[in-house]
């Protein structure tokens, strides 16, 4: 998604994020760059204090972003594929309670969705991070790269598998945490996948958030 250069990546430590990471051309660029355009008009208006106005309109974008990515039936779609899926599963469920404590997550046919609280003891340290990377930029390089390497073998291809960027947002309270998880568990609803969110086979929830 779409950051402004001047105001505050928001990042605590031990924070609870919501993450969408997405395929590799799973959104035109050209269609990128209109969304980019018209995001940098409407936030230049905003005072650089006003944190709060800038993450309401990047939320606004954030949907426009994802209802395009579920209802889009061009391009690849891997992730639809249950074995595909499973490796996908697999290694976010791997980083629980080691990098992070996995809250949630929905693996939809082109993009991911996983909401995580994070743990900062486990990140590299200064003198060894690439410059630039923060605790959870390392954590989603990890399974970037990891989940990329697998599903290519199991699909019998080379080349980028995942988008370089993610959407990440710091969850800021119990009350936006339980709305994120929602939002996730309904997102194969939304897009017409089931009528039933248990139906979807690619969503867990943590057992303190009952479907």
């Amino acid at each position: 998604m779409f950051h402004k250069r001047n105001l505050p990546h928001l990042y605590k430590d031990g924070g609870t994020y919501f993450v969408t990471f997405r395929l590799f051309d799973s959104i035109p660029v050209e269609l990128l760059q209109a969304w980019k355009a018209d995001f940098e008009k409407l936030s230049s208006s905003i005072e650089e204090v006003n944190v709060e106005a800038y993450i309401t309109l990047q939320k606004r974008f954030f949907q426009k972003f994802d209802d395009y990515l579920d209802t889009n039936t061009a391009g690849e779609h891997w992730l639809k594929q249950p074995e595909i899926a499973k490796k996908i599963s697999d290694k976010l469920h791997a980083f629980d309670t080691i990098r992070y404590k996995l809250r949630a997550y929905c693996i939809m046919s082109n993009h991911v969705h996983v909401l995580f609280s994070h743990f900062d003891e486990c990140f590299l340290p200064i003198s060894r991070r690439p410059k630039n990377e923060t605790p959870l930029s390392e954590t989603m390089r990890l399974i970037k790269g990891a989940t990329a390497r697998y599903c290519n073998i199991e699909l019998g291809r080379v080349g980028r598998f995942w988008q370089e960027e993610s959407y990440d947002h710091l969850v800021r309270s119990s009350q936006e945490e339980e709305n994120v998880m929602q939002y996730i568990v309904n997102n194969p609803v939304k897009a017409g996948l089931v009528s039933d969110a248990e139906d979807y086979p690619f969503t867990f929830v943590a057992s303190h958030f009952p479907l």
